[in-house]
């Protein structure tokens, strides 16, 4: 096989190879180094420098190569006195190899190879035809480091390094100075910074002792919420020059680990806390007007509990005139009978000794028997009273019975009636709504001109109107009450 010659071309793009790789393998190893490992790590240490080696004797050899002007590479290797270097790509073999075996990496295996067919015996062996091995190795070697590189920027971006843990403090929206008890500056990012020059205190270089004295002569006074209140160490709220709100908060007797001893410093860190700030005040104003609608409230209901003591106070002075004033009619209308009969005598005492109970009573009896007990009891006195009709079958029918006795009262007290009728109707009107309607008539005098009403006739107006319904008196020819309320819908479509 007739080997192949290398030309200038040839040489110009292996050396350009072998330089590359070398300087790529120059910046990998120190990066590698830096990493801890145990015996695998301080294996491949190993190898990547005798790799370095390797590539720094191919540029010397190529390099002699093209200044001797001969085309074949393992000639001038071997023949230049250098022959006990190349042992160096034995010993890479042997740690190549043990490597690829312990990691089970072929690519360490291929690299092990390639450094084993670069020992004298084998470039002996290969004469010329060692060219083909020196267009593999310089390309191979090449990607390698270049690959090395990429992960070693990879590890590097995800490592905790001194620099990283700086870069990270740069990017964080929280201010963070540590300052020694000489006032020098061991830890100041980039939002801490900003907020002391604009506050016009010292930074990197400066005296920072008295840095927390000049950030509290610009705090104002703040609530802070519950959590960010708590915890060792003063703090203050400030307004930052640039609109936003901040909490700062100093840290005493923080342990600082240095290479060559422990030290005691004072930390201050700062937090934007504006959108907090902002919902504080809202949340304030929000109380503020809590409490003063709780003061209406109070005020309301304290208006709502006299209404409501006026409206007992009306219905039970309504309730002591209908039914003492009925008893009295009663009474009043058989002394003027002159009758002393044992039964109806009975009956007048049983009357007005229910007087008491009556009025003790919450819910009187239903409105057909009070309009029957209300028959019966005028008719001890020889007061005919007549009823037409039937009571509505809803609650305005206890309404109904509360102005028939009034009524039917008034006529015996003021009218000296003998006969009183009561007519119970149905009405309907023109637009299809219907109502019950109470007419109560009497036999008795006219009213006298220009009476007055009393509490009764106010009293049956209040029972229809708060039913929706109303109450008129006519006073003349004769004295007649008309009483109308509203039927529901479903007491309407009967």
């Amino acid at each position: 096989m007739t080997p192949p010659p290398l030309n200038d071309a040839c040489l110009a793009i292996l050396l350009a190879c072998e330089l590359l790789g070398a300087a790529a393998q120059t910046v990998h190893l120190p990066l590698l180094l830096a990493r801890r490992g145990g015996a695998e790590g301080r294996l491949g240490a190993a190898f990547e420098l005798l790799v370095a080696a390797h590539l720094y004797m191919a540029v010397d050899f190529t390099c002699c190569c093209a200044f001797v002007g001969n085309p074949y590479l393992a000639p001038v290797a071997l023949g230049a006195g250098w022959s006990w270097r190349l042992w160096a790509n034995a010993a890479a073999f042997a740690c190549g190899a043990a490597l690829a075996v312990r990691k089970k990496d072929p690519l360490d295996l291929m690299a092990a190879a390639l450094l084993a067919l670069c020992a004298p015996p084998a470039m002996e062996a290969l004469g010329g035809v060692w060219n083909l091995v020196a267009l593999v190795d310089a390309p191979f070697f090449l990607a390698r480091a270049l690959l090395a590189l990429v992960g070693d920027v990879q590890r590097h971006k995800s490592e905790l390094t001194r620099f990283s843990i700086a870069e990270t403090m740069n990017t964080v929206p929280v201010g963070a100075l540590v300052v020694d008890a000489g006032g020098r500056s061991l830890l100041l990012n980039d939002s801490m910074r900003a907020l002391l020059r604009d506050l016009g205190l010292p930074t990197d270089l400066g005296d920072l002792r008295g840095t927390w004295d000049g950030i509290a002569r610009s705090a104002r006074p703040a609530r802070l919420s519950r959590g960010l209140d708590e915890g060792p160490g003063p703090r203050v709220v400030i307004d930052a020059p640039n609109g936003h709100v901040l909490l700062l908060k100093r840290i005493d007797g923080l342990e600082i680990d240095l290479p060559a001893k422990a030290i005691s410093a004072v930390g201050v860190f700062s937090l934007d806390v504006t959108e907090l700030d902002a919902a504080t005040r809202e949340l304030e104003g929000a109380n503020e007007e809590l409490v003063r609608i709780g003061q209406q409230l109070e005020e309301r209901i304290a208006e709502v509990e006299s209404i409501a003591e006026q409206a007992a106070y009306l219905r039970m002075r309504a309730r002591v005139h209908d039914v003492v004033g009925q008893r009295l009619s009663i009474f009043q209308r058989y002394l003027e009978s002159g009758r002393a009969d044992q039964g109806s005598v009975e009956e007048l005492t049983r009357l007005v000794n229910s007087i008491a109970q009556d009025l003790r009573a919450q819910d009187g009896p239903d409105a057909e028997t009070a309009l029957k007990s209300l028959v019966d009891a005028f008719a001890l006195v020889d007061v005919d009273v007549r009823v037409g009709g039937r009571l509505p079958g809803d609650a305005s029918a206890a309404a109904f019975a509360r102005v028939a006795r009034e009524a039917v009262t008034n006529s015996c007290r003021h009218a000296q009636a003998h006969r009183v009728d009561i007519r119970i109707t149905r009405q309907t009107g023109g637009d299809g709504a219907a109502w019950t309607e109470m007419l109560v008539t009497d036999d008795g005098g006219a009213a006298r001109e220009g009476y007055r009403e009393g509490t009764g006739i106010p009293g049956m107006r209040r029972d229809m109107e708060e039913l929706g319904g109303s109450l008129e008196v006519v006073a003349s020819p004769r004295f007649a009450v008309t009483a109308r309320a509203p039927l529901p819908k479903e007491e309407d479509q009967r």
